[in-house]
């Protein structure tokens, strides 16, 4: 990111969109890419999870697609989830409905687990001390 005539110009990592945004306007939760409305919480989940698997950020559209990899997204957001289904063997769950998944259940001893990595930009706060 740079900072050109007080905008900030990025590469919008979910879509690969160029944005110049205003920098007085850039907030969390503000959607500031103008093609996938993606905000700076989601592109911080998806910048952490390239850099974790692939050791640098790769926009997502460029992210390895690596099947052998299984992820479950926490109500994730549409704008990256269907993306890294095409990515990785992944979906996205959900609390209130289906397909569910549940994170108090403890796994027994023996028992893989469900998947190699979690998505969530969310507070998880229903999870009870194995």
């Amino acid at each position: 990111m740079t900072s050109v005539e007080a905008g900030v110009t990025f590469q919008c990592n979910i879509c690969g969109t160029p944005v110049n945004f205003p920098l007085e306007s850039l907030g969390r939760e503000t959607p500031s890419c103008p093609v996938c409305l993606s905000t700076p919480r989601v592109r911080a989940v998806v910048d952490i999870l390239s850099r974790h698997f692939f050791g640098r950020s790769f926009v997502l559209p460029e992210f390895p697609e690596t099947k052998n990899l299984r992820g479950l997204g926490l109500t994730d957001s549409e704008n990256y989830a269907a993306r890294l289904a095409g990515r990785f063997d992944y979906r996205t769950t959900y609390f209130p409905k289906e397909p569910r998944f549940g994170n108090t259940t403890p796994l027994q001893p023996g028992q893989p687990p469900p998947c190699d990595f979690l998505t969530s930009s969310e507070i998880c706060d229903t999870i009870f001390p194995p």
